[in-house]
């Protein structure tokens, strides 16, 4: 798969062209049961949009992280 970062603006581009239901969600723990991380990926004419939104703040401040990711699933 290859990976490539797309803006903020072609996520949401694509969420709104897809319905609801067909935007999985999960999240990722540690190991104190807190969560970490939170995915949202839609696959869409093969390829996975992910945006990954991190709850954790460096250090106890600042904001949480969001990265946006495509990834080619037809290549392997």
């Amino acid at each position: 798969m290859k990976k490539k970062t797309i803006s903020k603006y072609k996520w949401d581009r694509i969420r709104d062209s897809v319905h609801r239901r067909d935007v999985q969600r999960f999240g990722v723990y540690d190991k104190h049961g807190c969560i970490d991380l939170v995915i949202f990926d839609i696959y869409l004419k093969g390829f996975l949009y992910r945006h990954e939104y991190s709850c954790r703040y460096w250090g106890g401040y600042g904001r949480p992280v969001s990265r946006w990711y495509r990834y080619d699933l037809r290549e392997v």
